[in-house]
């Protein structure tokens, strides 16, 4: 067409060619000044109809007056041929530009809010491009332009079907690339499709490449409509968190994610330079493994896609799009605390422990314990690792923060060996009905994950008692402080519980975490064994009193009765009703492996420590009674190997280095298990641990060079008879037994006896105490106890 005229445009040269028609350079002959002419394929404009549809669209566009939108003059056709004209620019494209790879932040900045400021002006105008790509965007020397606005309307005139539309897209010219997932489908489009493909073009100018890539379009469609790009950083490490932030925020599936409009866009823009918010800061973390999803409904848009992919058979689409490997193990990730404030720690704290106890509720649903999962609290991984780590098909992300007067909560799972995002809601609660969302957020990820539950569990744990706010508020910061290891933190967290009561008596788990706190009072001497045993008694009662459905009440109880009053035969009827209540609770079955251990049926008592460990994995008491009870049962190398592994968690952990020692010396190995002996009585020294001063440690060393394994092990009984009161008799009665002198090691076993010393309990297993189970004096003290066969 070169030397032809359009009109009064006479053409000059080709500029260029696109999707919708071919670009000359033209001079306007009565305007004297170089236009740009778009002639149109043949066909675009069909009818009159469209003709003039297109028409009426091209005079509002020409309306459009701003310094970064190339402007439209005209539309006009001429024997048959229609074409546009257009302002000429003089510069290169977006396209060409990126051909060099990333840019440097501050030009991705500069170009993204002139294009955001090009996209207000259209919108403003209630015009949509449709089509915004780097080919669309020019670089001149007045600054840069966006070309062909809203002429991507142009192909909704056409009739034809959604996959002739597609088909004739090439991924290689771009078009497909930065279209929005609602585009794909066929839904009606708004302002925040450009916004969409905005947050594409600034992936390209942070990366170098594009967010999704195939050669065929059926593939790219699938990656767009339910992939989660790779993070702009992993590809760009220099990258701001910030504009990481702005560039995932556009690029949501869903529209209602995004920024609600391009003035939004700009104001975030325009706070690049700005100190990020605090919450912002915080919740990056999770907003960046956060893109929304966009459920594919069965309805218009879905048959369209069948069709535009070329799927024949509609119920293979359907697998397609939904099908996924079955959910059967999942982990909940320490929420997020979103507040400007750390004190508010226990409020997501909190809310990460309610959600997995009550998912541990079902049957067919492994969830690893919280002892678990918090270490990745101060120690995040990337999502696969986590999963290999845990064992687990999913992970839940969370966090918590506030809006306004409410709270919001967001939620989102993902499949943990490919980080791919199944799915996400958010929650404003008020602070009056934050307790019952544990419950709310928990069904809703058995639905998604089509977990099975009987009818009857479901309505269990949908019957959520209504509890007082601030009761609520007193018991979260309880469960914070009983988790820490300080006895300070334990008196206050007692303190709580003790609000969180007086504000609502009734109210069931305040009481048994209550226990739990003088239980462990109790066991650190913290205050008189008998009264801490029976105040924690007294709540756990009280507890299955109000809920008899509390599964940690019935674990609590369960386990003083055995500890405390030796009453066997009730506690595993307490720990029975626990697993039966919660099966996926790793504490209930630890207190039955506890249990079995002590009447001694250990194979049994593996098997459920097997199953806490898988609940649990990375609990060093988890992992600790599976040491022991390997070694109780024979399997005395698997023992070892568990110890190093336990130790590889805590190296501190002093009964794994007690049950290593004792694998040691049943498998004969004396030098190993006097040398593992002295290693643990080092460190006991440099803690200063009573009985354990360097001179009574040199003088066991000394014992050891002088005369071997039986002189120290004299040397060690002497060492703990000078406990000042405190001494063991479990465990010099097992020196004893090293010994082989059975009379001496029994009288040490009865004053176990008269004192109700905890530590018998487990003699019974215990391959130190081998020697002594064909005795009739150490079977009759079984019988005394109640664990006789």
């Amino acid at each position: 067409m070169i030397g032809t005229t359009l009109s009064h445009y006479r053409i000059i040269d080709r500029l260029g060619a696109g999707g919708m028609g071919v670009v000359f350079r033209a001079r306007d002959e009565r305007l004297d000044r170089d236009v740009a002419v778009k002639v149109l394929h043949a066909g675009a404009v069909a009818d009159p109809e469209a003709r003039r549809r297109f028409r009426r669209e091209a005079t509002a566009l020409s309306r459009l007056n701003h310094p970064g939108i190339a402007s439209i003059y005209e539309f006009d056709t001429q024997d048959g041929v229609d074409f546009l004209v257009m302002e000429y620019l003089v510069g290169h494209s977006l396209e060409a530009h990126l051909r060099n790879g990333p840019l440097p932040e501050p030009e991705i900045v500069t170009f993204a809010k002139s294009i955001a400021e090009a996209l207000q002006a259209a919108h403003e105008q209630q015009v949509v491009h449709r089509d915004l790509k780097p080919g669309n965007v020019m670089l001149t020397a007045s600054g840069l332009k966006v070309l062909d606005f809203g002429l991507a309307k142009l192909e909704s005139t056409r009739s034809q079907a959604l996959s002739e539309r597609l088909s004739s897209m090439s991924p290689a010219g771009g078009t497909l690339q930065y279209m929005a997932p609602e585009q794909i489908l066929g839904s009606e489009v708004d302002r925040r499709a450009d916004l969409y493909s905005l947050g594409v073009v600034l992936y390209q100018m942070a990366t170098g490449r594009v967010p999704f890539e195939s050669e065929a379009p059926a593939a790219l469609c699938m990656q767009i409509l339910k992939q989660r790009p790779r993070p702009p950083r992993a590809l760009n490490p220099g990258l701001s968190p910030r504009l990481e932030w702005v560039i995932w925020k556009l690029l949501n599936k869903e529209p209602a994610q995004r920024y609600s409009d391009a003035g939004a866009l700009l104001a975030e823009l325009n706070r690049m330079d700005e100190p990020m918010r605090a919450v912002q800061r915080a919740q990056l973390a999770i907003e960046l493994r956060r893109p929304g999803w966009r459920a594919l409904a069965v309805g218009s848009a879905a048959a369209l896609a069948v069709v535009a992919l070329g799927i024949t058979n509609a119920g293979d689409w359907r697998g397609r799009i939904s099908g996924r490997p079955p959910i059967r193990s999942l982990a909940v990730l320490p929420f997020k605390n979103l507040f400007a404030d750390s004190t508010q720690d226990f409020l997501a704290d909190g809310l990460t422990e309610e959600l997995i106890a009550n998912l541990a509720q079902i049957p067919s649903l492994r969830v690893i314990s919280r002892t678990s999962t918090m270490g990745y609290k101060l120690a995040p991984k990337p999502m696969p690792v986590i999963g290999r780590e845990l064992n687990v098909d999913a992970v839940i992300q969370g966090s918590i923060g506030r809006v306004d007067d409410h709270f919001r909560v967001t939620t989102q799972l993902i499949r943990a060996s490919t980080d791919e995002h199944i799915w996400a809601r958010s929650y404003d609660r008020s602070s009056s009905n934050l307790s019952t969302l544990r419950t709310e957020v928990a069904l809703a990820i058995m639905d998604e994950i089509q977990a099975q539950i009987s009818p009857g569990k479901r309505a269990q744990m949908t019957r959520t008692p209504s509890i007082d706010p601030v009761a609520y508020d007193s018991f979260l910061k309880g469960r914070y402080y009983r988790d820490h290891v300080q006895l300070a933190d334990v008196r206050k967290a007692i303190e709580y519980f003790e609000d969180a009561i007086r504000r609502q008596p009734d109210f069931a788990r305040a009481y048994a975490d209550q226990a739990d706190c003088y239980l462990h009072l109790g066991l650190f001497n913290a205050m008189p064994v008998s009264a801490a045993y029976d105040r924690a008694k007294q709540l756990a009662r009280r507890a299955i009193a109000i809920d008899s459905t509390s599964a940690e009440a019935h674990v609590m109880l369960g386990r003083l009765l055995m500890i405390a009053d030796w009453k066997f035969s009730e506690a595993k009827s307490h720990f029975r009703s626990a697993l039966r209540l919660k099966p996926g609770d790793a504490g209930a079955h630890r207190a039955m492996s506890t249990y079995l251990s002590v009447m001694g049926h250990d194979e049994d008592a593996l098997a459920h420590s097997q199953r806490a460990r898988e609940i649990d994995p990375l609990s060093i008491r988890t992992n600790q009674g599976l040491t022991q009870l390997l070694i109780n049962t024979g399997r005395y190398d698997d023992g070892i190997r568990q110890a190093f592994r336990t130790l590889e968690l805590d190296s501190t952990w002093m009964d794994v280095h007690f049950s290593l020692i004792s694998a040691y010396h049943a498998k004969g190995m004396n030098r190993e298990t006097i040398q593992h002996q002295l290693l643990v009585y080092d460190y006991l020294s440099s803690i200063k641990f009573i009985s354990a001063e360097p001179e009574k440690i040199a003088r066991l060393r000394a014992a050891y060079a002088r005369g071997g394994a039986e002189a120290f092990w004299r040397a060690d009984i002497e060492r703990m008879r000078d406990g000042y009161g405190q001494e063991n008799p479990c465990a010099i009665a097992s020196l004893y037994c090293y010994l082989g002198e059975a009379d001496s090691a029994m009288v040490w076993l009865e004053k176990a006896y008269a004192k109700r010393y905890q530590a018998l309990l487990y003699v019974r297993s215990d391959p130190d105490f081998a020697r002594l189970r064909s005795d009739p004096r150490f079977q009759d003290l079984m019988r005394r106890m109640g664990v006789a066969s």
